[in-house]
């Protein structure tokens, strides 16, 4: 599966990347929501694993942007926030076009069960 993991930590998405990629899983990163939409428009992923709090653009932006662009409206977007349980994070997510919300620290086992099933 083709995966693009954003996230503005630089250790944990190369932490991510790696475990990602030995589970046979192809991953392009992008370090905002910006990057995140302009790698998404020309390598279109299986896949879109998004920190949803990013300097740039966060993730919100970036999911409502995805969803209106052609060659994008249909990949599937996991959100991943450390502040799913604060305001009304998860609430725009999924209303951003989000298909599901994870919070961080990730729980390995769920992602991998979550890409499996995708």
């Amino acid at each position: 599966m083709r995966i693009l993991l954003v996230d503005d930590e630089p250790d944990l998405r190369s932490t991510m990347k790696l475990l990602l990629e030995m589970d046979g899983h192809h991953v392009d990163v992008a370090a905002n929501g910006r990057e995140a939409v302009q790698t998404a428009t020309v390598r279109v992923p299986d896949v879109i694993v998004m920190d949803l709090n990013m300097p740039v653009m966060d993730g919100v932006s970036a999911a409502r942007i995805l969803r209106q662009h052609p060659v994008t409206q249909g990949v599937t977007i996991i959100a991943l926030s450390a502040f799913l349980s604060q305001g009304d994070w998860r609430e725009r997510a999924l209303t951003a076009g989000c298909g599901y919300c994870l919070a961080k620290p990730v729980d390995w086992p769920h992602l991998r069960s979550l890409l499996s099933r995708l």
